[in-house]
């Protein structure tokens, strides 16, 4: 009986924000953590390559939780309690950090491109403007902007 090992080489994907698809979300189980959420995304970098990358999530659901975020953001909205929605193949954006030992991590999930919401103008009362302006000592004078 053998019992071989190939080892092989990491390069960690430069720190960004890089559109995605998310291939699958499956159940997992570890001696260390329990049960999780594996998440696999495929990454299209910036030479128009393709790269993989898993993520872990508590298998928590709630509104506070990471899945939760990251399935609002692919959705585009948030999930409704007991609503069971398939998000497989489904586009977004996610944000890449390098951590301390040199490895990927997702720091977020984004939508794929965000909505654009109007901001309303603040009322505000006109400011008068004054065409001349009295000065006595060239320090005091207003700045041209």
């Amino acid at each position: 009986m053998t019992a071989q090992f190939t080892a092989t080489e990491y390069e960690a994907i430069e720190a960004g924000v890089y559109p995605a698809r998310l291939d699958s979300i499956e159940r997992a189980t570890s001696e260390t953590y329990g049960d999780f959420l594996k998440w696999s995304f495929t990454l299209k970098l910036p030479d128009g390559t393709f790269s993989p990358l898993t993520a872990a999530s508590s298998t928590a659901s709630g509104p506070k939780s990471k899945g939760y975020k990251w399935a609002s953001a692919i959705l585009g909205h948030n999930p409704k309690p007991a609503e069971d929605v398939d998000l497989a193949g489904k586009q977004c954006q996610v944000h890449i950090i390098v951590n301390d030992e040199g490895f990927n991590r997702i720091e977020a999930v984004l939508p794929l491109s965000p909505p654009i919401t109007p901001v309303a103008a603040e009322k505000t009362a006109p400011v008068p403007f004054n065409k001349t302006v009295e000065v006595t000592d060239p320090q005091d004078a207003p700045l041209p902007f």
